[in-house]
C-alpha cells in the first residue's frame, strides 16, 4: 500500500506493511515537520516583487512554518503565494522586509502585512479562488502600544502611575464618581451641570442676591444664533440677535455711500424765484435757475431752424424729414446709411455708394457699377450679361463647393459591415485610424438628421482613457492634392475654409477636428461643442489658410481632415491655429474612447473656401459616384455568372484581358478578387489563383490572370466570370 499524506502539513502516513526497516527516516521528517508546524520559526528571505510559500508533501519546506519571520530586499511590495491552494494555513508573520508583503493563496481576498507590523493571517485552501483573511486583528491593537498613551487603533494600557494621555471626546451614560475633577481644558456641557457647592476663580458661587440692576431672572435675554465679530445688537422680542453694518444700513433705511441724489454738503437750491412750466433748468453758483428755450439757444450759440438753412452734423438724423427746398447737406466724413430707398435726385462726385440693394424703376439713364472697367446696366428687359464676377460663394460658379467626396456617406462601393482595425476603409474615401488599447468599432448605418439618409457610426467597444502618449482614435478623410490648389496653401494669401457638419453623441463637452498636411507636420485643430446627448446637431469651424509648411498638389494626399475621438499626450497641444508638429486635440478636448460603448455620429461633412458655412451641397448620385470610382472601381454583377470580360490565353495557365475605368483613376490600381472567378472556354474553366497590372494606365487596366491550371491552348479566348457566386467581384483600388 502506497504512502499518503495529511492534506495541510504534508506529514508522510505510510501504507500498512510499507518501508520496512525504513520508517526512522519517515518519522523523524514528520516529527520535524510537526515541530516546524507547531512551534516553527522560519526566516523568510524575500526578493524582486514575488515570494512562493510552499507546503511539500513527506519533505521540509518553508511552507510548515507557524511563525513567519519576512526579510531580505525586495524591490517593493512583495506578493506571497501560499502553495498549493487546496491546504489550511495558518501564520503567525512578522514583516521585517522593509516592504509590505502580500500574502494570497487564489483569487479570493488578500491580506496585507505592511513593514514593521505583525499578524495572525488564515489561509482557507479552497482551490483557485482560496481566501486569505485576518485571524486576529486585535494583534495590531496591541503592538507597539506605549503605557499612559492613547494612539489611534491602539489599545489603551494605564501607566505605573495609572495615567492615560490625549483622551478625547469621552462620552458617558452614567455618573462620573470621582473624588476630584481637574480639568485643564474647556468643559463643554450640554446637559445639567449640578453642585452641592461651586467656585469660580477662588470665589464661592452662591445663592443669588436680590436683582438691584440689570434683567431680572425670569426674562433672561437670549442670544440667537449667527452673532458675528463687530455685529450690532437688536432687540427682537426677549432675544438679541447680531445685525451686520450693511442689515443696519436696510433696518433704517439708510445708505452706505452716496450712490443717488445729492450729498448733504453740496445741496443744491433753486436761485430763483421765476421758475415756468417747460422751462429748462442750469447751475448757478449757488443752485439751479430756470431757462427759456430761447435763452438755452442763446446761451449755446444756436439758432432756430429756419426753413433754407443748412443742418451740419457729424452724428445721424433718426426721425423726421428732408423736404425739398430745404438745402444741402454737409456731413463732412460721416458716413450716411439707410435702411430705405433714395427716392429722388442725383448722387453726384466720386464718391463710392454702398446699399444692399439697388432698385431703379423709372427713367431711361443706366446705372454703371466700377469693376475694374466697369459694368454698365441699360434700362432693357432684362440684363443680358454680368461680367467681371469671379465667383459666387467662394466658389467657381456652377462648380463644385464641396472638398469632401461622399460627405453623406451615400456611396458604399465596400458595403456596410462594421470595421474595427487600424488604417480599415469605412466607407468610399473614409477611414479608420486607431492605435491604442482600447478598440473603436465604426460603419455606416442609417441614422442621420433630416435631409440626410446615412452617417458613419463609431463605437468605443473597448475602453481606452489616453493614458499612452500614442494612443490615437479618427474618422480620416483624405483630399488629393489637385482638388486643393485653389487653397493656396503654403503661400501668402492662403484661403479661409469653413468645415461644417452634422453630429450626434452619448458624450457632450468640446470634441476636436483638425486639419493635416501629408507630412504631418503641420496641423490646426479646432473645437465644437455637443450640448445635448443623443441628438442631432450642426457644427461649424473655420480654418484660417496656412501660408508655410508643405503642402502637395499632385495626386497624393493634399489635405486630411480628422475628426477625433481620441488621443494621448504626444498629440495634445495648441489648438485655434496652425502648428509644425502632428497635433490632434486641446487639453480640455473630450476622450471619447475613455467611456466604453459611447457613440458618436457624424454626417453631411462640407469643406468650401471662405468663412461661411453654407447649405450641404448635393452633387446627383451619379456624380458622387464617379468621385469615388477615381479611387475604387469594382467590376461587380447582380447574379451568379456575370462576365467581368474576354481575355486571350498567352500561355497554358495565363490570361490577358483588358478593363476600362468608368472614370480616370487617381493612380494606377492595385487589383484583387473575391469570390469564385474562372477563366472558361466552352465546357472548360479553370479557376483565377491571382491577377496583377501588366502595364495598364490610369484609364485601362490591362490585367493579366493567372489560372490554377494549366489546360489551355494559347490563343484561346477565355470568359472571365462568376461561378455561381453572385457577390464575387474584381476590385481596381487606388486609394490615397
Amino acid at each position: 500500500m502506497a504512502s499518503t499524506y495529511t492534506s495541510n502539513s504534508g506529514i508522510e502516513k505510510p501504507g500498512i506493511g510499507d518501508q520496512s526497516g525504513e520508517w526512522g527516516t519517515t518519522i523523524n521528517t514528520n516529527m520535524d515537520i510537526l515541530d516546524r508546524a507547531t512551534n516553527g520559526v522560519g526566516a523568510i528571505t524575500l526578493s524582486g516583487t514575488t515570494h512562493t510559500l510552499t507546503t511539500t508533501d513527506g519533505a521540509l519546506s518553508d511552507g510548515q512554518y507557524k511563525v513567519l519571520v519576512l526579510g531580505g530586499s525586495p524591490s517593493g511590495t512583495n506578493t506571497i503565494t501560499i502553495a498549493p491552494n487546496d491546504q489550511d494555513k495558518l501564520y503567525f508573520v512578522v514583516n521585517s522586509s522593509g516592504q509590505t508583503a502580500t500574502f494570497t493563496q487564489g483569487d479570493g481576498a488578500n491580506v496585507s502585512v505592511v513593514n514593521g507590523d505583525t499578524k495572525i493571517i488564515y489561509a482557507d485552501g479552497a482551490g483557485s479562488g482560496a481566501v486569505v483573511t485576518e485571524f486576529a486583528s486585535e494583534v495590531d491593537a496591541l503592538e507597539g502600544i506605549t503605557a499612559g498613551t492613547v494612539a489611534a487603533s491602539k489599545a489603551v494600557i494605564v501607566d505605573a502611575n495609572k495615567d492615560i494621555a490625549s483622551f478625547r471626546h469621552i462620552t458617558l451614560t452614567g455618573e462620573l464618581d470621582a473624588g476630584s475633577l481637574d480639568v485643564s481644558g474647556d468643559a463643554d456641557i450640554d446637559g445639567t451641570l449640578e453642585a452641592d457647592a461651586m467656585t469660580l476663580n477662588g470665589t464661592a458661587i452662591t445663592a443669588t442676591a436680590t436683582l438691584s440692576t440689570g434683567i431680572s431672572n425670569t426674562n433672561v435675554p437670549v442670544f440667537t444664533s449667527g452673532v458675528a465679530d463687530d455685529d450690532f445688537l437688536r432687540v427682537a422680542g426677549t432675544s438679541i440677535e447680531g445685525r451686520s453694518a450693511s442689515e443696519v444700513l436696510s433696518d433704517i433705511g439708510g445708505q452706505a455711500s452716496l450712490t443717488f441724489g445729492i450729498a448733504n454738503t453740496n445741496a443744491v437750491k433753486v436761485d430763483s424765484g421765476s421758475v415756468a412750466d417747460d422751462e429748462y433748468a442750469r447751475f448757478t453758483a449757488n443752485g439751479l435757475e430756470s431757462r427759456s428755450t430761447s435763452e438755452v439757444l442763446s446761451d449755446i450759440g444756436a439758432s432756430a431752424v429756419a426753413g433754407s438753412s443748412s443742418i451740419v452734423t457729424t452724428g445721424a438724423l433718426n426721425s423726421g424729414s428732408i423736404t425739398s427746398g430745404f438745402g444741402a447737406i454737409d456731413n463732412g466724413a460721416s458716413a450716411i446709411t439707410t435702411t430705405g430707398a433714395v427716392s429722388g435726385g442725383t448722387i453726384t462726385g466720386s464718391t463710392s455708394v454702398k446699399t444692399p440693394l439697388i432698385e431703379y424703376t423709372d427713367g431711361d439713364d443706366a446705372i454703371t457699377i466700377a469693376n475694374g472697367g466697369g459694368t454698365t446696366f441699360a434700362q432693357t428687359a432684362a440684363i443680358p450679361a454680368i461680367t467681371g464676377l469671379a465667383s459666387i460663394n467662394s466658389g467657381q460658379i456652377g462648380g463644385s463647393r464641396n472638398k469632401i467626396i461622399n460627405g453623406a456617406m451615400e456611396i458604399n462601393q465596400r458595403g456596410t459591415a462594421a470595421v474595427a482595425a487600424d488604417g480599415a476603409m469605412i466607407s468610399d474615401r473614409w477611414k479608420e485610424i486607431e492605435a491604442g488599447g482600447g478598440n473603436m468599432t465604426c460603419q455606416v448605418v442609417a441614422d442621420a438628421p433630416a435631409s440626410f439618409r446615412n452617417s458613419i457610426k463609431a463605437i468605443a467597444s473597448t475602453a481606452d482613457d489616453c493614458s499612452q502618449a500614442a494612443d490615437e482614435y479618427r474618422i480620416l478623410h483624405r483630399i488629393e492634392g489637385n482638388n486643393v490648389v485653389d487653397l493656396y496653401y503654403g503661400n501668402s494669401g492662403a484661403k479661409t475654409t469653413t468645415l461644417s457638419f452634422w453630429v450626434k453623441s452619448s458624450l457632450t463637452g468640446n470634441f476636436p477636428v483638425g486639419l493635416e498636411n501629408s507630412a504631418s507636420n503641420r496641423t490646426h485643430v479646432k473645437q465644437y461643442t455637443i450640448n445635448s446627448a443623443d441628438t442631432w446637431e450642426k457644427k461649424s469651424v473655420t480654418f484660417v489658410g496656412d501660408e508655410t509648411g508643405t503642402w502637395l498638389i499632385t495626386n497624393g494626399v493634399g489635405l486630411m481632415v480628422n475628426f477625433v475621438l481620441g488621443a494621448g499626450s504626444n498629440y495634445t497641444g495648441t489648438i485655434d491655429s496652425w502648428q509644425g508638429s502632428r497635433l490632434y486635440r486641446g487639453s480640455s478636448s473630450v476622450q471619447f474612447m475613455a467611456t466604453v460603448n459611447a457613440t458618436y455620429f457624424v454626417t453631411g461633412v462640407q469643406l468650401e473656401v471662405g468663412s461661411t458655412a453654407t447649405d450641404f451641397e448635393y452633387r446627383s448620385f451619379g456624380e458622387e459616384l464617379a468621385l469615388c470610382q477615381r479611387y475604387l472601381y469594382k467590376s461587380q454583377g447582380t447574379h451568379a455568372f456575370t462576365a467581368h470580360g474576354l481575355g486571350s490565353v498567352f500561355a497554358a495557365n495565363q490570361v490577358d484581358f483588358i478593363t476600362r475605368y468608368p472614370v480616370t483613376m487617381r493612380a494606377i490600381p492595385t487589383i484583387s478578387k473575391s469570390g469564385t472567378i474562372y477563366g472558361a472556354t466552352g465546357d472548360r474553366g479553370e479557376a483565377i489563383s491571382s491577377m496583377a497590372d501588366a502595364g495598364g494606365s490610369t484609364t485601362t487596366s490591362f490585367v493579366r490572370i493567372t489560372l490554377a491550371a494549366s489546360d489551355f491552348t494559347i490563343g484561346e479566348c477565355l470568359v472571365i466570370n462568376n461561378v455561381n457566386d453572385a457577390a464575387a467581384f474584381i476590385q481596381f483600388e487606388a486609394e490615397l
